[in-house]
């Protein structure tokens, strides 16, 4: 209980703001989890709450992921405020429409069938871009600037950073496709919970990852520096590199795969 009331603390002082919207979009992730055992509706061969629920709790990782991040940047306090602000009320934005949709039981991405749904995902566009900015901002001056913590820890969110903004290409594809899916039509048969197609290509396995490393790669780098054996000759440094070529392999692999339509779940089958 002591370590999660000093975390909580830890991204608070972060950022207010994150902190908080994080805190009420992991209330919307168990509200969305709770309300699919009464609300049995279903949208492209899931719950209507399926994406919801998803979407929640990545918001309540990555609101908390940067109000995390932002202190160690070398920047002013005014300017770590507003992009932390700017970055929580995009993320709202977003999410508030994801789950007008789903109460409505419309597609909240790709869905232009009516002027109403258009300009739903317009807002939603607009925010994303904004986010997407942001991100690329953070991932640059990472490299300008010294970061306020270990070399090891910083080479990872330089690292994770690249991800992320590789992901963006992921994301763009989907939206000139107007589809996640590649080589069958979005829908269908998918695995648990991410739903990832398992009939043909899907990129959001290729974005996911991207977008995810700004947790796991500083979040490795941070448990294996803890092993006594990783204390010496810059080996952590170097476990980081590591772990950092082996993730955007996995990535790459991911996107290779989504363009050829071949799905993601082949690669986890046994030969």
């Amino acid at each position: 209980m002591d370590a999660i009331i000093k975390t909580w603390n830890k991204i608070y002082e972060g950022h207010q703001l994150l902190a908080i919207t994080g805190a009420l979009t992991g209330v919307l992730f168990f509200f969305s989890t709770a309300i699919m055992a009464v609300d049995d509706r279903m949208l492209m061969g899931v719950n209507v709450w399926i994406k919801p629920m998803k979407f929640a709790l990545s918001g309540m990782i990555y609101n908390w992921t940067i109000a995390l991040l932002l202190p160690l940047y070398t920047i002013s306090k005014r300017q770590r405020h507003n992009l932390g602000n700017i970055l929580a009320i995009s993320m709202s934005v977003e999410l508030l429409i994801i789950f007008i949709q789903a109460s409505r039981g419309e597609l909240s991405h790709y869905n232009t069938s009516t002027p109403l749904n258009g300009i739903l995902f317009g807002i939603m566009g607009l925010g994303i871009a904004i986010i997407s900015l942001i991100s690329i901002y953070l991932c640059i001056i990472s490299f300008k600037q010294k970061l306020n913590t270990e070399p090891a820890i910083a080479w990872s969110i330089r690292f994770a950073w690249l991800a992320v903004v590789l992901s963006f290409y992921g994301g763009q594809m989907m939206i000139s496709n107007m589809g996640h899916n590649v080589g069958v039509p979005d829908g269908g048969a998918g695995l648990p919970v991410v739903n990832w197609s398992t009939e043909g290509g899907d990129l959001r396995a290729m974005h996911f990852l991207g977008l995810h490393a700004i947790q796991i790669l500083p979040l490795l780098t941070l448990l294996v520096g803890k092993i006594k054996y990783f204390e010496k000759n810059n080996r952590l440094m170097y476990f980081t590199i590591f772990a950092a070529v082996v993730y955007f392999s996995i990535i790459i692999f991911t996107w290779w795969q989504a363009i050829n339509g071949l799905p993601f779940y082949n690669a986890m089958e046994s030969p």
